[in-house]
């Protein structure tokens, strides 16, 4: 108790974790759980001198993808793990979107609008075989519909990535690469959470091969680089 206590006073918690006989009870409900189904993996990282510094966008497309994989209720591997059916045609859901190949195509993800963390769902797009160069906030917060904008010569590929966020509008630019400023559309509209479904199954392989049990020895097989 005097631990549970003392962690609920030194971290942020969610009110339905605020106190310490709440935190117990989520405790006590997790005691029944398999150690092979607890999961640990790391986020992309590398050495900077003396400092572990993670590696950015690779570590929020990581982070997308298993927040999704949470929400489609799938484990690390893409497996279903709550042993729901999903929708297909003519069974009342709605489709997910055909999956869109974006072998060899960078592109740059801004957010468009005020909804947090938008920028980094979108990066899932690692999943469809896009590089995704980075995420920000784009200059403007107002953006209505999603811009796919495009440098010389990049119309074809431009026109890959708008398909990754139907209803975008294509537009030219002097820039040398593809960006896309997601707009509030994107972000009410069901594609996201389609998108976030299919970002379940998105996770690197090398990932999810790599990530440890809590049943593992974690002395075993130790590196320091």
């Amino acid at each position: 108790m005097p631990l549970a206590d003392a962690a609920t006073k030194s971290l942020t918690v969610v009110p339905g974790l605020g106190s310490a006989d709440k935190l117990i009870s989520f405790a006590m409900s997790l005691k029944d759980i398999d150690l092979h189904n607890t999961k640990f993996v790391t986020l992309p990282w590398r050495y900077e001198g003396s400092r572990v510094a993670i590696v950015q966008p690779d570590a929020d497309a990581l982070w997308a993808a298993l927040w999704a994989a949470l929400r489609a209720d799938r484990t690390i591997d893409g497996e279903n793990a709550g042993g729901k059916k999903t929708g297909t045609a003519g069974s009342g859901s709605s489709p997910s979107p055909a999956p869109v190949s974006g072998e060899g195509i960078d592109v740059a993800v801004h957010n468009g609008t005020a909804v947090p963390g938008l920028a980094a769902r979108a990066a899932a797009l690692t999943g469809d075989g896009f590089t995704v160069t980075g995420t920000a906030t784009a200059t403007d917060q107002d953006h209505t519909t999603t811009l796919v904008e495009y440098g010389p010569g990049l119309e074809d590929r431009a026109r890959t990535v708008a398909r990754a966020f139907p209803g975008a509008e294509l537009r030219s630019s002097t820039g040398s690469g593809i960006s896309v400023v997601l707009g509030q559309s994107y972000a009410d509209s069901p594609v996201a959470g389609a998108s976030a479904s299919r970002a379940s199954t998105a996770v690197p392989s090398e990932v999810a091969d790599g990530a440890r049990s809590a049943d593992d020895n974690p002395c075993s097989d130790l590196t320091y680089g």
